[in-house]
């Protein structure tokens, strides 16, 4: 499977989720520190979905885990 450079509904709803879960329920974070922490966290979100489309959907060929090289080139 190749990888998506569009957001699927999945991922929207995991960022959705976790800024939900950053900043709302009774006592959201007020501090600049807090709120610094929250959209950190929300970020970082992003970063881990974009992260694991590529792991579970890149078109490699002749790469182990781990390897510095493609060795067999890339489809």
């Amino acid at each position: 499977m190749a990888i998506t450079t569009t957001p699927t509904e999945a991922m929207k709803t995991a960022i959705k989720d976790e800024f939900v879960a950053q900043f709302g329920g009774g006592s959201p974070p007020s501090t600049e520190e807090a709120i610094a922490t929250a959209l950190a966290e929300v970020m970082a979100k992003c970063i881990e979905l974009a992260l694991t489309e590529v792991k579970d959907n890149a078109d490699v060929v002749g790469v182990s885990s781990g390897g510095d090289t493609v060795a067999g080139g890339v489809d």
